[in-house]
């Protein structure tokens, strides 16, 4: 089952030989511009454009937990010329979502290569009384149901990583969910809600600044992008905790990841480039399914053709 998903993913350019590309790519960032998603992709698309010799276009269409944005890439023709870049969501939105979604996301796209790792902060308000996950669970569940937290969206890596926490620790907080990070980060700030789990690129500016504190990282070990920052494990949290997510990308990304720019940047944004290839499973779980615990991002290229 590996082989035949590995031919898929190859097969739709493989009659294009040495002709493809001929003309600009159109890369679909199924979010807003400026968060983790959009950034790692354009730098990425920079760096491919050369080898290439065409331009590459990021097109961003926020909404849904991803799905428009990947409802149109999975509408595209199958020639190589659309790809998209998702998160975790994306894997999310095949169960939450079982049965509803405009598109088939085991047969209309086809995942590709792991390039970064990122994983997720903990986050509070300056006045929220716990100091480390410890402290949370011991206040949450002397105070059930009136800690507020606030993802950016229902079905995201960051929602469900939230929903693991209270499962694991056994302690009841209230979901409010926002359309974005920017109105859950606003949010936090003003103690509408008192938790907030999201990027490290995102919320370490304001953590340095005194405008919000981490609690936790969800990372085996500290980051160098936030050293500062205590694992879950050092911080007292659940044993069953989420480990980091996954940036995929294609064959054609490898340029990109070996520049010197790629491997700066990232790290500068607590994350992790790596050179793994691609590893489709099976055609039934491919990575960024199996990956559901984490905030990945894969890039996939249309081969549905509908329209």
């Amino acid at each position: 089952m590996k082989g035949l998903l590995l031919a898929a993913l190859l097969a739709p350019l493989m009659a294009y030989g040495q002709t493809w590309p001929t003309k600009p790519i159109r890369w679909i960032v199924p979010y807003t511009g400026g968060g983790l998603t959009d950034v790692v992709t354009r730098v990425v698309t920079q760096k491919m454009q050369g080898p290439l010799g065409q331009p590459i276009v990021v097109d961003n269409r926020p909404g849904a937990n991803s799905i428009l944005g990947s409802d149109i890439a999975a509408k595209a023709a199958p020639d190589g010329y659309t790809m998209v870049t998702v998160i975790a969501g994306y894997a999310a939105n095949v169960t939450l979502y079982a049965g509803k979604l405009p598109f088939d996301p085991r047969k209309d796209l086809v995942p590709v290569s792991l390039a970064a790792i990122a994983p997720l902060i903990l986050t509070a308000n300056t006045n929220f009384p716990a100091k480390d996950v410890r402290e949370l669970v011991a206040y949450a569940k002397a105070n059930p149901g009136k800690v507020n937290f606030g993802p950016s969206g229902i079905g995201a890596g960051a929602h469900l990583t939230t929903e693991l926490l209270k499962q694991t620790a056994a302690i009841d907080m209230v979901h409010v969910p926002y359309k974005g990070t920017a109105p859950a980060l606003m949010a936090l700030m003003a103690n509408d809600i008192q938790i907030l789990v999201d990027v490290p690129s995102t919320m370490m500016p304001h953590v340095r600044g005194g405008k919000i504190k981490a609690l936790a990282m969800f990372s085996a070990k500290r980051i160098k992008g936030a050293p500062e920052v205590p694992t879950m494990a050092e911080a007292g949290g659940p044993r069953s905790s989420p480990r980091p997510g996954s940036f995929s990308w294609r064959r054609a990304t490898r340029h990109a990841r070996s520049s010197t720019a790629w491997r700066r940047r990232p790290r500068g944004r607590s994350t992790s480039p790596t050179s793994r290839s691609a590893s489709a499973r099976s055609a039934s779980s491919p990575p960024a399914v199996r990956r559901s615990r984490r905030r990945s991002s894969s890039t996939r290229r249309s081969r549905s053709g509908r329209r």
